[in-house]
């Protein structure tokens, strides 16, 4: 400043030289979440300084359309990366100046899973069955971990490599003549961590072993004289069915006189319906052994009336009236040494799970 004395310090010049043009701009700033996002991932939120600054992303000098604004919120949304950005250094300017903070975005793995054939086994005794997953993957896909669940309870199944023919198979366990609906998937993860998990269409299957397992059976019915309830009677004559199919069995009973009616046989009296049935070994006395076993057409047609596994058998007069004493009954998986049931059924009725030896 220029004044004209120190007496009088009246200004006469006042000189000032501009400062603003040089000064530093505000600081700027960026974070992120994570620095590794899969393309599927939701939008990561972004933190900036100052907090209404403009952002911007950047694959080698590009600009891309990735950052996104919501509730004065910026938003990295890394479904809006082309793909050929994947595994690319991703960088940021707030106001147009560089930031540090850095983000790389990796495709998801692709993945198709079908079922295939259902397998069921040939033990009689076991109504589980075996399902063929077919797992699809592109050509060039590696460094891929599979990870199945089944849908059962079972544990998941963990595959760094799938078989080469891409089927994976499961056994599930069932219950023969019940239906059951299992919702399975598959996750396939990558080596960049990013994974897919896609559902396999419901895979509905039935224990179908009802048929199996009636296949073959043995159906023992017998008076044993000394341990059954007292029993000498003339007209112990029946007919065995199964859910109200007659079951002739594998030899049906034939009588060449054509006196003696029905298949199962307890007359002791030596009369007319009396077909001498003996017990193996036995040639006198008043027990009685009669045993059928059911043939394949037969085990068809009665598994056709057992929507839930259950089979109805029952001892039914083949004549116009009969002994009314319940028969000593015992029933056997085909070839099976130990039966699955053993007992005296109410009134000559019996409901049983042929496979499991429930009854009901």
């Amino acid at each position: 400043m220029v004044y004209e004395s120190e007496t009088n310090n009246q200004v006469l010049a006042d000189f000032s030289l501009p400062y603003l043009c040089c000064s530093k701009k505000d600081p700027v700033f960026l974070a992120l979440p994570e620095s590794r996002i899969c393309q599927n991932d939701a939008p990561v939120a972004i933190t900036i300084l100052p907090l209404d600054g403009q952002v911007k992303a950047f694959v080698n000098g590009t600009q891309i359309p990735a950052v996104t604004q919501s509730g004065g919120q910026n938003f990295f949304d890394p479904s809006l990366v082309n793909a050929t950005y994947f595994g690319q250094a991703i960088t940021f300017t707030v106001n147009d100046d560089a930031v540090e903070a850095q983000l790389m975005v990796y495709a998801q793995p692709s993945v198709s899973v079908t079922t295939g054939n259902i397998a069921y086994g040939t033990d009689t005794s076991d109504p589980d069955a075996t399902v063929d997953f077919h797992v699809t993957v592109p050509n060039n896909s590696t460094g891929l971990t599979y990870t199945f669940n089944f849908g059962d309870g079972t544990p998941p199944l963990s595959l760094t490599a799938l078989p080469s023919n891409g089927i994976v198979q499961h056994k599930y366990n069932l219950v023969a003549g019940q239906e059951d609906v299992f919702n399975p998937t598959l996750t396939v993860t990558n080596g960049n961590g990013c994974s897919k998990t896609v559902a396999v269409a419901p895979v509905k299957i039935k224990g179908q072993m009802t048929v199996v397992c009636l296949n073959g059976m043995r159906v023992v019915i017998q008076y044993r004289d000394g341990i059954d309830p007292g029993h000498t009677c003339n007209d112990a004559s029946f007919n065995l069915k199964g859910n109200g199919i007659l079951i002739q069995g594998a030899t049906p009973y034939n009588d060449p006189k054509g006196i003696i009616k029905g298949n199962i046989h307890l007359s002791n009296t030596l009369q007319s319906q009396d077909a001498k049935n003996y017990p193996s070994g036995v040639t006198t006395g008043y027990s009685r052994y009669n045993e059928i076993a059911i043939t394949q057409t037969e085990a068809q047609q009665i598994a056709l009336l057992s929507p839930d596994g259950f089979v109805k058998f029952s001892l039914e007069c083949a004549l116009g009236y009969c002994h009314t004493g319940v028969a000593f009954t015992q029933i056997f998986l085909a070839n099976a040494p130990t039966p699955i049931y053993s007992g005296y059924p109410n009134g000559n009725f019996l409901e049983i799970n042929p496979c499991t030896g429930v009854t009901r």
